[in-house]
């Protein structure tokens, strides 16, 4: 979307209306222009991991692991930004 409109950022305001009805097709479009970073977990901290998204966010999916790992990485630059 953000491609289409010739905007670097798309913000909801930006997204037809017919798609603004769906909360997830806006955040996908507001989401897709967003750097991603891949990781790679030593395999000895996998089910330390895997225990502390559980306690923290009651179940390990793709969705929990991610908004603990983009926790982890704000904090980390707002440290050493």
């Amino acid at each position: 979307m953000a491609e289409r409109l010739g905007k670097p950022r798309v913000k909801k305001e930006d997204i037809t209306q017919y798609f603004q009805k769906f909360p997830k097709y806006c955040q996908y479009f507001e989401d897709s222009p967003k750097v991603r970073v891949h990781i790679i977990i030593p395999t000895e901290y996998v089910e330390k991991f895997r225990k502390a998204v559980i306690k923290k966010y009651g179940n390990f999916s793709a969705g929990n692991s991610n908004k603990a790992l983009q926790e982890v990485a704000l904090k980390w630059i707002d440290e050493n930004g």
